[in-house]
């Protein structure tokens, strides 16, 4: 059985990236939710496309709170 994303939980996904990234260029999901594909036990798998002149082990840390709860 697949669980797709809602367009309001992944519009939700973005606006947190912006908001603990805002340098971010692009964001890119891929993966199961990506395809319409997510179970149960899947996670979302996003990529971040960031300028070269940010630290990326910073944005991280930036992000990485936003996502814990």
């Amino acid at each position: 059985m697949s669980h797709d994303l809602s367009t309001d939980v992944l519009q939700d996904l973005v606006q947190r990236i912006q908001r603990a990234a805002p340098e971010t260029v692009r964001i890119i999901l891929f993966g199961s939710a990506a395809r319409g594909e997510m179970t149960p036990d899947s996670d979302v798998d996003v990529l971040l496309v960031i300028p070269l002149s940010l630290s990326e082990k910073q944005v991280i840390v930036n992000i990485y709170p936003t996502f814990r709860s």
